[in-house]
């Protein structure tokens, strides 16, 4: 059985020497104009994350529908959060976007929360328009759950590198 160093080294080096990631757009809102709030909680309201593919690997087709995707007119950016299991990737996607995603709950022990690869949609309002996020929470990688099974791991990295316009490793 390998260290858990050496599972998480082996598991992070596609994403360190992935240098377009380092330079790739971000869309950055150093402050929300108190106007757009009220706007932006009640587009939020109600949003709750959808399954886009379960811990078996799993696609769920239906996610388009289930976050109205089809209805989107603006442009999309995705950010997605991947780390090491317990680090407070939810936590940090539900506080940067106001998702809904499943967070641990200390007093009943350190444990798998997300299970999968989960997807949020948020509004980022704009006078000019503005964009939509996709917010992509996605399973920890070192789980115990898992144990030596490093295929689901490496595959969402990867799902991340692929289809985000940033990615952040949460460590």
């Amino acid at each position: 059985m390998r260290s858990k160093r050496a599972r998480v080294k082996e598991l992070y080096q596609p994403i360190l020497h992935h240098k377009p990631l380092l330079v790739s757009s971000f869309y950055f809102v150093p402050q929300i104009p108190s106007s757009h709030l009220g706007y932006m909680a009640q587009q939020v309201k109600g949003n709750h994350p959808t399954l886009l593919i379960d811990g078996d690997g799993n696609f769920n087709s239906k996610f388009v529908e289930d976050l109205k995707l089809a209805a989107v007119s603006r442009p999309v950016a995705v950010v997605s959060v991947f780390g090491v299991q317990s680090t407070g990737k939810s936590t940090l996607m539900n506080s940067l976007f106001s998702t809904k995603f499943n967070v641990m709950d200390a007093s009943q022990g350190m444990h798998q929360t997300t299970k999968g690869i989960w997807v949020a949609k948020f509004p980022l309002p704009n006078p000019n328009g503005g964009h939509e996020i996709l917010a992509i929470d996605t399973e920890g990688s070192d789980g115990i759950e898992r144990e030596d099974d490093t295929k689901f791991e490496k595959q969402t990295a990867l799902f991340c590198l692929a289809v985000s316009n940033t990615v952040i490793v949460n460590m």
